[in-house]
């Protein structure tokens, strides 16, 4: 069974990275050094086949092009054009050399079967009574906006100090706290809870972000806002090159019976106000049970339609992986759980 750490691992292999890449992606849900990244990649990783070392390269085009050429037992997971094309031209950036340093590492087939491999369901009533304590402390953390306000006018976003909150926990507490408990129901009976599903969008594709500055500079229109959007979970970690057709491929999408993105009505988010930059959402975006199967989501984005479409934003879930199965259904970002950002 895969570990926690070479799951996030694997998770944001989807385009070839060295080891500070994607050490710099696993933080800070894992806490690593490229060194022990590094090892993790020679060793267990590459041992069991679950990725391959492309070796180096200075031209990023050529790169993606050798990686649509190669085939046999370690080739990697395939790199549509479309992503190909926007990784090539990302990677020309100065900014992002470093990226392209020293061995660069992908996602194999084999590797991508493993993250798809279902999970365990919970056997009994002990960690549904685990997961029912869980989902209510979690009803009662201060999240988001109201986290961020407490923080402000009490101290601190580290250690805020103030008057006693009560029953309420703080989200860096509840993660704490969340983790001991699941990690000792993982050790007693071999299941983890399911962590409520929580995060937002870090960033816009690189696809969106050329439409968001067209219409900035009046070259063209951005187009007209339909409601609903439609959030789409991943069991790969996005990245700027993704699209609506890439979120939906066999490898970013949930395998689990019952998946399908959930639309978001423009009333299910709250409206933007003050200078916070960030909204989040106003009632809990629900996905359809899971009647059968299990998937372990690692992202979300914001699409414009039930398939395919536009990927327009994308984050990483937080506490993820996030594990989904009959027994742990259905995922659900409760009120302010999702919030989105413009930095």
């Amino acid at each position: 069974m895969l570990s926690n750490p070479q799951r996030y691992a694997l998770a944001n292999l989807s385009i070839p990275r060295n080891a500070d890449d994607l050490a710099a992606n696993m933080r800070p849900a894992v806490n690593v050094f490229a060194e022990d990244v590094n090892m993790m990649l020679r060793n267990g990783l590459s041992h069991n086949g679950w990725v391959v070392n492309l070796g180096q390269h200075d031209d990023p085009a050529q790169l993606a092009h050798h990686i649509q050429g190669l085939h046999g037992s370690d080739q990697p997971m395939e790199l549509p054009d479309e992503k190909a094309d926007l990784y090539s031209r990302r990677m020309r950036r100065p900014d992002l050399a470093w990226r392209m340093s020293g061995d660069l590492w992908m996602l194999t087939e084999e590797g991508l079967a493993e993250l798809h491999r279902p999970t365990i369901d919970s056997p009994a009533s002990p960690p549904s009574v685990v997961q029912a304590l869980i989902d209510e402390h979690w009803s009662r953390t201060l999240r988001g906006h109201d986290q961020r306000s407490y923080n402000v006018k009490w101290g601190g976003a580290d250690k805020p100090e103030g008057p006693s909150l009560g029953s309420a926990f703080l989200e860096d507490e509840f993660l704490y706290w969340c983790k001991l408990v699941s990690d000792e129901c993982e050790r007693v009976w071999n299941v983890r809870p399911v962590a409520p599903l929580a995060g937002g969008s870090s960033g816009y594709s690189d696809a969106y972000e050329i439409s968001l500055l067209d219409a900035e500079n009046q070259k063209t229109a951005l187009g007209a806002v339909v409601d609903p959007w439609y959030m789409a979970l991943s069991v790969l970690a996005f990245t700027d090159s993704d699209t609506g057709t890439t979120a939906d491929d066999g490898s970013h999408k949930p395998t689990y019976t019952g998946y399908a993105r959930k639309s978001v009505a423009g009333t299910d988010m709250n409206a933007g106000s003050g200078t916070s930059g960030s909204v989040s959402n106003a009632n809990a975006i629900t996905f359809a049970a899971c009647t059968s199967g299990s998937s372990n989501a690692v992202a979300c984005a914001n699409t414009s339609a039930s398939t395919a479409g536009t990927l327009r934003k994308w984050g990483d879930l937080t506490n993820s992986p996030v594990a989904i199965s009959t027994s742990q259904t259905p995922a659900q970002f409760a009120v302010g759980a999702y919030v989105t950002t413009v930095n």
